[in-house]
């Protein structure tokens, strides 16, 4: 049941927000939500609480025979705690996009090969929730 709800709103969020999706640097992001992106990354049971299970999204290197109806959902047992990554002295950079002020999406590149991890994130009332998680895959560059 709570996953169709977050899914209906998750659609309606996006279907009157899809215009605004500029790339935004940290300054533009709620204070909130790096509050909230700190602890999440910094205590495993504050993570497993903000996080809506069953997770869509796709595993590392996801294969078209590992989803399920294309689509590939990750169950609280099989979630592994997503430490915080240094991107100062790390090969990888970190691009945040407030769709809204409910709504950020993450993408995580790796500065050589071209693979991504990609998150979004939802604010319920004062509750920022990690809604979808892909693990590392290729990504393509549009240019």
């Amino acid at each position: 049941m709570r996953y169709l709800i977050l899914s209906a709103l998750l659609i309606s969020i996006i279907s009157c927000t899809k215009n605004n999706q500029d790339t935004a640097t940290i300054k533009e992001i709620p204070q909130d939500f790096m509050q909230f992106y700190k602890s999440f990354h910094g205590d495993s049971l504050y993570q497993v609480d903000h996080i809506s299970f069953p997770l869509e999204g796709l595993p590392s290197y996801a294969k078209k025979e590992e989803l399920q109806d294309g689509k590939f959902f990750w169950s609280k047992d099989a979630w592994r705690f997503q430490r915080s990554i240094d991107f100062e002295f790390s090969d990888f950079e970190r691009v945040l996009i407030p769709i809204n002020d409910f709504l950020i999406e993450e993408t995580i590149l790796h500065k050589k090969d071209k693979l991504a991890i990609q998150r979004k994130y939802i604010k319920f009332g004062e509750e920022w929730t990690l809604i979808y998680y892909s693990g590392l895959n290729p990504y393509a560059i549009n240019n």
